[in-house]
C-alpha cells in the first residue's frame, strides 16, 4: 500500500471492514512469493515440517553426536562460504567495503586463534550470542522481504516485527534449560562473577512478560493496520509462526540440546543457501560487474547447483581437519580460524544483505526505492564501531576476568544448581562434579533431584549408578545403569560399568558380554577395552587380550595408553622387541608422560639395553621428580650396570619421595643383601616393615634374609606371617617348608611342600625337596 493509507481515519477503515479475502489475495498473489508457492513453502516457510522427520529419523540410525557433528560441519560451517563468495566475488561490493573485507578477517583470525590456543572461554560465549542474533536477524530479513513483496509496511509494523524476533529468540535461550545452562556455564568459565540467587528466575519472568506485551502489541497493530485498509501479510505471519515456533520447539521442547541445535541449524542453512542461490542467480543475469567465478558458479544450470552444494560441503569438511592433526597447537589454531569464519559470516551478513539496499531489492524482485528504511540514519563508521563494540568490549572484559582467575568448578556448579533448582542439567552436572570430588552421598542427592525434574535423563541415571556403586549399593547401581541404557542405548559407559559389576560378582562371561557391548557402541572407549583385555589376561588368554588392544588401535592408532597396555602384555609374553616398539610409539605420542618412559626403560633393561634404559628413566625423572617407579627402575638399571652406590641412592630417594611406600626400602634391602651387608639389609627391611606391617612381600624378604643368615626360627615366623596375608602364595609355602626341614620338623614341612605343589604343580624343586624329606623320615 502507498503512504496515503496511513492518513485514513478509523471510521474510514471501519467502513471498509476486515476483508479476509483481500488479505488472502494480497498475501498469496503471484507476486507475493520469492520464487513460487511450493518453492517458498519448501525452502523458507514450511521447511520445519520436512526437517523434523528427517533429522529425528536419522537419530534412530546414527548417534546424536554424529548428527550434530555432520550438521555443524556441512551446515553451520559450510554455509559460511556463500557469504564469503559474495563478499570477495562481487567487485562492486568489495570496493565499497574494501577496508572491512581486508581488516576484519585479519583481526578476527588473530584474535580467535589466540583465544583458542589459550583456552579463553569468552570467545565461545560471544560467538554463541552472536550466533543467536544472526539467526533472529535472518528471520527478520525474510519477514522484511515478504512484507516488501506486498507493499511498504509502516514504521511501527517494522519495529514490532523486529521486537517479535527479539523476544521469541530471546525466550528460546532464557526459557531453555539446556541453552541457559550453557550460557551461564561458559560465562563462569570465562571468569564471570557468580550471580546472586533469583537472577535466572527474574530473567525468565521478564522474558514471559515481554513475550506477552510484544505479542499483544503486535496483534493490536495488525488489527489497527487492517482497519486502516492495510490487510496483514498472511504469508509473513505463517513464516513467523513456523520460524518462532520451530526455534522455541528446538530450544525448549527438545530435551537433548544437540538435537535441538541440529534441527534449527538445518532450517537456518536451508533458508540461507536457497536465498543466496536465488539472489546470485538474479545478479548474474542483471549485473555485469559480477566476478567471473561467481558468474561461472551461479549460471542457470542444474549441474552448477550441484557444484554450489559441493563447494559448501567441501568448505564444511574443514571442520574434520583439526581432529586429524597430530599437533594439538596447530589443531587449536585451526579451530580458532573456524570460529573466525563463523564471526566473519555473522559480521558480513549484517551489512551485505540489507533489504533496503537498491541492488539487493533488485535481485530479490522487490520494488526499487526505500521500503520504509530503518528510521534514523547513522554514519557508516559510527554504525560499524557500534557493532564491533558488542564483540571487543565483552571479549576484552572476559579475557581479563579469566586471566585474573575464575571461581573453582565446585563453586561454579553449586551456584548453577542454586540459580536453576528446576534445571535437570544443572543438578546432574553438579552431582557429577561432587562425585569426582569423592562426595558420593551429596552426588546421589543431586542426581536424585535431577531425576525428579526429568525422570528420563539418561546421564543422571548413569551418574547415580556409578555413585551408588561407590557407596556399595550394587543392586541400586545396576538398576540405574540399566535405566540409563534403556533411555540411551548409546551410553557405552553404562555397559562398561555393568561389566565391572558382573566382574566383581565373579560372573566373567556376563562381564565380557557387557564390555563387548560397550565397545560395539563406542569402539574408542578405552576403559572398556582395557577391562576386557584385563579379564582375558586374568584367564591366561594373553593372545585374546592382545587382540583387544590391536582392535582398539585400529580405530585410534594415536592413543598412547593403548600402545602402553599392549606393550605390557607383549612383555609378559617375552616379546621384548615388539613391546619396545609400541612403547616407543607411546613415548612419541605422549612425550611428557613419565609413566610411558618408565615402562620403556624397564623393557629396555629387560632386553639388556641398560644405557638406553637409563636415559629413558632419567628423562622420566626430569618430567616427574617424585616418581617412585622411575626411581626404582633406574636403581635396577644402575645396579645391573654395577654402580651399586648410585642404585642405593635412587632407592633412598624413592623412600624420601613417598615415605609411606615400602618399595624403596625393599629394593635397598635386596641390594644390600646381595652385596653381603646383612645388617644393612635387615635395617632396610625392618624400615619397610614399619611402613607396611601387613605387606606379605616385606615379611617374605625378611624370611629369606633370616633363612640365609642362619636364623631359621625368625625366618619361619615371617614366612608364616606372609602366608597369613597370602595363603595361596606357593613360594612362601616352599620357603617355610625348607626352614621347617632344617628345624627337623619333617611332617609339617611335608604339608607345606604339598601345598606349594598344589598351587604350582611345576615347582620341581619343591618336588625334589619333598622327596628328600620323605626319605629322611623313612630312614629315621
Amino acid at each position: 500500500m502507498n503512504g496515503q493509507n496511513a492518513l485514513m481515519s478509523p471510521q474510514d477503515g471501519a467502513a471498509s471492514g476486515l476483508d479476509v479475502s483481500e488479505a488472502v489475495r494480497r498475501s498469496f498473489g503471484k507476486t507475493s512469493w520469492i520464487v513460487g508457492p511450493w518453492q517458498d513453502l519448501l525452502l523458507f516457510v514450511g521447511t520445519p515440517l520436512i526437517i523434523l522427520p528427517v533429522v529425528l529419523g536419522a537419530s534412530a540410525a546414527f548417534s546424536v553426536e554424529m548428527i550434530a557433528l555432520v550438521v555443524a560441519s556441512f551446515g553451520a560451517l559450510g554455509h559460511h562460504l556463500p557469504g564469503m563468495m559474495r563478499a570477495y566475488g562481487d567487485r562492486g561490493l568489495f570496493h565499497r567495503f574494501k577496508s572491512r573485507f581486508i581488516v576484519a578477517p585479519l583481526f578476527l583470525v588473530t584474535v580467535c586463534a589466540l583465544f583458542t590456543v589459550f583456552d579463553l572461554h569468552g570467545l565461545v560465549l560471544i560467538a554463541y550470542m552472536w550466533g543467536v542474533w544472526h539467526g533472529l536477524m535472518q528471520t527478520y530479513g525474510f519477514i522484511r522481504i515478504y512484507d516488501a513483496k506486498t507493499g511498504t509496511p509502516s514504521a511501527w509494523t517494522r519495529r514490532l516485527d523486529h521486537w517479535m524476533c527479539l523476544v521469541w529468540f530471546g525466550a528460546g535461550v532464557t526459557l531453555s534449560p539446556g541453552r541457559m545452562y550453557t550460557v551461564l556455564d561458559h560465562f563462569y568459565r570465562a571468569g564471570g562473577p557468580l550471580l546472586p540467587g533469583g537472577t535466572v528466575a527474574f530473567a525468565r519472568n521478564a522474558t514471559i512478560a515481554l513475550l506477552i506485551i510484544v505479542n499483544v502489541a503486535f496483534v493490536w497493530n495488525l488489527m489497527r493496520e487492517w482497519r486502516r485498509g492495510n490487510p496483514p501479510n498472511l504469508l509473513k505471519i505463517l513464516l513467523m509462526i513456523s520460524s518462532f515456533g520451530f526455534w522455541f520447539y528446538c530450544s525448549v521442547g527438545i530435551g537433548n540440546i544437540l538435537v535441538g541445535v541440529a534441527l534449527f541449524e538445518v532450517f537456518h542453512d536451508v533458508q540461507y543457501l536457497s536465498i543466496v542461490w536465488l539472489f546470485n542467480r538474479a545478479r548474474v543475469e542483471k549485473d555485469p560487474s559480477i566476478g567471473e567465478f561467481t558468474r561461472f558458479v551461479f549460471r542457470r544450470s542444474g549441474g552448477m547447483m550441484g557444484l554450489y552444494v559441493g563447494l559448501v560441503f567441501a568448505y564444511g569438511a574443514i571442520n574434520f581437519v583439526p581432529r586429524m592433526m597430530a599437533s594439538a597447537l596447530w589443531a587449536d589454531v585451526l579451530m580458532g580460524v573456524l570460529v573466525a569464519s563463523a564471526l566473519l559470516h555473522f559480521y558480513y551478513d549484517s551489512f551485505i544483505w540489507k533489504v533496503h539496499e537498491k541492488e539487493n531489492r533488485e535481485a530479490l524482485g522487490l520494488k526499487i526505492g526505500n521500503d520504509g528504511g530503518d528510521g534514523i540514519r547513522i554514519p557508516a563508521w559510527a554504525l560499524s564501531a557500534f557493532r564491533w563494540s558488542f564483540f571487543v568490549v565483552p571479549l576484552s572484559v572476559l579475557a581479563v576476568a579469566q586471566t585474573l582467575g575464575v571461581q573453582e568448578p565446585v563453586a561454579q556448579h553449586e551456584n548453577l544448581a542454586r540459580l536453576m533448582p528446576g534445571n535437570h542439567l544443572a543438578l546432574a552436572n553438579y552431582g557429577s562434579l561432587l562425585e569426582d570430588e569423592g562426595d558420593y552421598d551429596s552426588a546421589v542427592e543431586y542426581y536424585r533431584r535431577s531425576l525428579e525434574v526429568r525422570p528420563d535423563h539418561a546421564a543422571a541415571h548413569y551418574g547415580l549408578g556409578t555413585a551408588l556403586k561407590a557407596l556399595g549399593d550394587l543392586e541400586g547401581s545396576e538398576r540405574h545403569l540399566l535405566q540409563a541404557i534403556e533411555l540411551d542405548p548409546e551410553e557405552a559407559r553404562a555397559f562398561n560399568n555393568l561389566g565391572n559389576l558382573r566382574f566383581a560378582a565373579g560372573e566373567g562371561r556376563q562381564a565380557e558380554a557387557y564390555y563387548r557391548k560397550a565397545l560395539g557402541v563406542d569402539p574408542r572407549l578405552f576403559e572398556a577395552a582395557q577391562n576386557l583385555a584385563e579379564l582375558q589376561r586374568a584367564r591366561g588368554e594373553l593372545e585374546a587380550a592382545e587382540a583387544v588392544y590391536r582392535e582398539f588401535l585400529a580405530t585410534d592408532d594415536e592413543f598412547a595408553p593403548a600402545h602402553l597396555r599392549l606393550a605390557l602384555l607383549q612383555r609378559a609374553r617375552g616379546e621384548l622387541d615388539a613391546a619396545v616398539q609400541h612403547l616407543e610409539q607411546a613415548v612419541e605420542l605422549a612425550p611428557e608422560t613419565a609413566e610411558m618412559r618408565v615402562e620403556l626403560g624397564n623393557t629396555l633393561g629387560l632386553r639388556g639395553d641398560l644405557e638406553a634404559a637409563e636415559r629413558q628413566l632419567r628423562t622420566a625423572l626430569e618430567l616427574d621428580e617424585g616418581s617412585v617407579p622411575a626411581r626404582l627402575a633406574l636403581g635396577i638399571a644402575l645396579e645391573r650396570q654395577g654402580d651399586l652406590d648410585a642404585a642405593a641412592a635412587q632407592y633412598r630417594a624413592a623412600d624420601e619421595a613417598q615415605p609411606a611406600n615400602p618399595a624403596g626400602s625393599l629394593a635397598l634391602g635386596t641390594l644390600l643383601q646381595g652385596a653381603g651387608d646383612v645388617d644393612g639389609a635387615e635395617a632396610a627391611f625392618q624400615k619397610a616393615l614399619e611402613i607396611a606391617p601387613t605387606d606379605a612381600e616385606v615379611h617374605m624378604k625378611l624370611g629369606v634374609l633370616y633363612a640365609t643368615s642362619g636364623r631359621p626360627a625368625q625366618a619361619a615366623e615371617h614366612y608364616r606371617k606372609a602366608l597369613d596375608m597370602r595363603p595361596d602364595w606357593a613360594l612362601a609355602h616352599f620357603n617355610l617348608a625348607n626352614v621347617l626341614a632344617v628345624q627337623e620338623r619333617g611332617d609339617e614341612a611335608i604339608r607345606h611342600y604339598h601345598r606349594a605343589l598344589e598351587l604350582e604343580p611345576g615347582m620341581e624343586q619343591a618336588r625334589a625337596n619333598l622327596a628328600a624329606v620323605q626319605r629322611h623320615l623313612a630312614g629315621a
